[in-house]
């Protein structure tokens, strides 16, 4: 919130000579999707977590437990995912239907149709992070290392998983290759069940793999390509 980042001071601030790789980062990506670059803060917390807020070009927010928790292809990722949803204007629409909710009963019922929109808020919340999702691996050119990164964050979160970063690492290098040895079969249950208790996480990792074999995403690409080529023969 606006509040941790005043709190955090200046020296949060992701800038050129504040955190310049991060900074670097943010700014080859932006200029990848042809955006204005947004601000971003990089927040003390062992809590793993990154979020956009609203205003001027946007702002990202991350913490250093999340950023230290992952590599540099899978942070990548998950900047890119934010990058999305400031392009979409996720967050502005999210803040709007919930003030309209908020409002007093005239003011609802000049604005019916908002409401009906918030009865399939949590399905819009769905859709917006799948859009963010494609986004992301338009821009990357790398739909594993999203879906590393989102099993990676779930992992990082949830102080009950009881999944070591060297379990994960063998689970996720394996590619669902099931050895006939008990330990690993045992791992890779434990994990698969994990992740499929963690809300909404199989269902983006499946989206993401039909995403893959869309005919918007070979269009997508193909844009993606000529841009790449654009900007680096600029």
């Amino acid at each position: 919130s606006a509040a941790d980042i005043k709190k955090a001071g200046r020296q949060a601030r992701v800038a050129a000579n504040n955190h310049p790789e991060l900074h670097q980062l943010l700014a080859t990506l932006a200029r990848t999707a042809g955006m204005k670059l947004p601000q971003m803060y990089l927040l003390r917390s062992d809590s793993p977590y990154i979020y956009t807020i609203p205003g001027g070009s946007g702002t990202i927010v991350l913490s250093t437990g999340l950023r230290d928790g992952l590599e540099e292809a899978e942070l990548k990722a998950l900047i890119a995912h934010e990058l999305g949803h400031i392009n979409s204007h996720h967050v502005r629409t999210t803040l709007a239907i919930k003030y309209i909710t908020n409002a007093n009963p005239v003011f609802k019922v000049l604005f019916f149709p908002v409401l009906i929109i918030k009865l399939f808020s949590g399905g819009w919340a769905d859709l917006a992070e799948f859009s963010s999702d494609r986004f992301a691996v338009l821009v990357t050119d790398n739909s594993e290392a999203l879906n590393v990164a989102l099993v990676r964050q779930a992992v990082l979160a949830d102080k009950q998983a009881d999944i070591t970063p060297e379990e994960l690492e063998a689970y996720l290098s394996s590619a669902g290759d099931i050895s006939t040895d008990s330990t690993q079969m045992e791992r890779h249950f434990r994990i698969g069940s994990f992740i499929g208790t963690q809300p909404n996480l199989q269902e983006r990792i499946s989206q993401i793999r039909d995403y893959l074999s869309s005919d918007e995403y070979s269009q997508g690409r193909e844009k993606m390509e000529q841009l790449r080529s654009r900007l680096g023969g600029s």
